[in-house]
């Protein structure tokens, strides 16, 4: 069984009628490209395809991947537009003061 914790809910802010939704789950991996396969295993359930990057290669283990409508993902859930994932070796929000 996969934990799997709601880590943010708001609407967002360019169009109100939809909704922003943060989860965050430990991997249990001991190296980044293998929290990556998981990650794209799991993802590949709910979206494909996905545009996967590494956006500061060399400088930290962190990969971020985007699945989107608007350049022809097709998604399993009912009114997924959109879906993007961080996987990094960090322990701690990669977010400011804890914003989503």
């Amino acid at each position: 069984m996969h934990t799997v914790e709601l880590d943010g809910y708001e609407r967002y802010w360019k169009f109100p009628d939809l909704a922003e939704l943060r989860f965050v789950s430990p991997l249990g991996c001991s190296a980044p490209q293998d929290a990556l396969l998981v990650t794209l295993q799991r993802a590949w359930r709910v979206a494909t395809p996905w545009s996967v990057s590494n956006p500061e290669a060399g400088a930290r283990h962190e990969f971020e991947g985007v699945a989107s409508s608007d350049v022809g993902a097709r998604f399993s859930v009912a009114g997924v537009e959109w879906m993007e994932f961080t996987v990094t070796d960090r322990d701690q929000n990669p977010l400011p003061d804890g914003a989503s």
